[in-house]
């Protein structure tokens, strides 16, 4: 990973003196995952889409990696249900956990009325979510299986972009399992997640 980061750096460089255009590069691939860098407003956005399993797993490390590098992490967790046990991240002091839903089960299986409730806590999650990000309160945000509020038509691709066109130098992670284009586009990094 250490010659990607120099091959970023490098490619930066390029792009800074003019010598090549600011275009969606592609980095690295390792057949179940691809990641690519883009080049954006918001220059800290990675997200990490996908129909295969680790989505999570991966942003998790990254928090740990951040904590563990003295960083400040928000974690907001979306749809999951409050039965998703993520305890051992409350090792680190850096890391702060959130989750405002009060379901067992993930938001797919729960009534009409119980997705109504849900669907207001989530929105109170994205915008809490927004306020760290704007504030600069945390140098990571992880917001989890936040792209599926776009699947559960609880917020739309604008909602996403005016979330990410923030200047703000907190560095956002997005889960989820679909991505619209307008949202990668706002990517510096993307990591697709393929099943097999």
């Amino acid at each position: 990973m250490e010659e990607y980061a120099r091959i970023i750096v490098f490619l930066g460089y390029l792009s800074n003196r003019g010598y090549i255009e600011r275009e969606s590069l592609r980095i690295a691939s390792d057949g179940c995952s691809n990641i690519y860098m883009r080049w954006n407003d918001m220059e800290n956005v990675h997200i990490i889409y996908g129909a295969g399993y680790g989505k999570t797993a991966a942003a998790m490390g990254l928090a740990v990696k951040a904590a563990g590098a003295g960083q400040t992490v928000t974690i907001v967790q979306f749809l999951k249900g409050s039965d998703a046990d993520y305890s051992i991240l409350s090792q680190f002091e850096e890391i702060q956990f959130f989750t405002f839903e009060n379901s067992e089960k993930p938001y797919g299986q729960l009534t009409f009325e119980e997705q109504e409730e849900q669907r207001a806590k989530a929105k109170n999650s994205f915008h809490y979510a927004k306020k760290v990000i704007d504030t600069g309160s945390a140098d990571v945000v992880i917001l989890d299986e936040v792209l599926g509020l776009m699947d559960y038509n609880i917020f739309c691709t604008e909602d996403f972009e005016e979330l990410l066109s923030v200047d703000s130098d907190v560095k956002v992670i997005l889960t989820g399992r679909c991505c619209p284009d307008a949202i990668k586009r706002k990517a510096s990094m993307l990591s697709h997640i393929e099943a097999n």
